[in-house]
């Protein structure tokens, strides 16, 4: 972590664990990264599977202190881009056993672009990304249009450049999709939104959420109930190309029915 982002990352700290939480987590946190300086790295092949197969650009780690907004601004609530696994998607995506051409997918923090482009290849309605990072969104259109697989069965895929706070959920069938994308009072603002939202028109949502941190105030959503949480496993060969150690990533599904 370089020292010009310090203020920055305790900001951030305190947005997601607020102040207790976050006097509690940081002599833990400064014992960690004292013992990854002194632990061998593990290799990792930085083009991921999915980009050398299908010629896009999702892979790399892009931190939260180095993602700036339309104003130029980092956002304390923001977690930072790396893209999910397809293999963990695919298995989380497959275990709703709905109708998938009834739905339109959204996916809230779509980064570059990754899961639009695995969603396509589900019979959905329309496939839509809502992403804050302009630089981001732009990347992400350009592997949509990149991207014309055999196996793609959905044409109509869009990534919007919008805040998540103020983006309006289509009233029609949903599933919704995140990779803790963001923190604290925003995660809890687009709650309410959906919330709202459905109480105003209600139908069938699903939602999945890998690595559900705040997957309590999903469930605050008096219409919306958990249908499983469990582990998710990605495979070898997309390990072979994972930054972190862990090959297993909790997710959690919620849906209205």
């Amino acid at each position: 972590m370089k020292w010009n982002h310090l203020g920055f990352v305790l900001r951030r700290a305190v947005a997601r664990r607020g102040v207790v939480g976050t006097l509690t987590a940081v002599p833990k946190e400064v014992v960690a990264r004292l013992l990854r300086r002194f632990r061998p790295a593990r290799e990792f092949n930085p083009v991921h599977p999915f980009d050398a197969e299908f010629g896009t650009d999702t892979s790399g780690l892009i931190t939260a202190e180095e993602l700036l907004d339309s104003r130029r601004k980092k956002n304390i609530h923001n977690t930072g881009y790396y893209a999910t696994s397809p293999s963990q998607f695919r298995q989380a995506i497959a275990r709703l056993d709905i109708d998938f051409a009834r739905f339109t997918f959204i996916d809230l923090g779509a980064g570059k672009g990754r899961v639009l482009m695995m969603a396509a290849n589900f019979p959905f309605r329309r496939v839509l990304g809502v992403e804050l990072i302009p630089g981001l969104q732009a990347i992400a259109r350009q592997n949509i249009a990149r991207y014309q697989p055999a196996a793609r069965q959905c044409q109509d895929v869009d990534c919007v450049l919008s805040d998540v706070c103020d983006f309006v959920f289509p009233i029609e069938p949903l599933v919704i999709f995140l990779w803790h994308p963001f923190v604290g009072p925003v995660f809890e603002r687009v709650m309410k939104n959906l919330d709202d939202s459905l109480r105003r028109d209600p139908r069938e949502v699903y939602m999945v959420y890998l690595k559900p941190e705040f997957g309590h105030m999903v469930e605050r959503i008096p219409s919306m109930h958990k249908l499983w949480e469990s582990p998710l496993t990605m495979t070898d060969e997309e390990f072979s190309a994972y930054l972190y150690p862990d090959q297993t990533e909790r997710c959690a599904a919620f849906s209205t029915r």
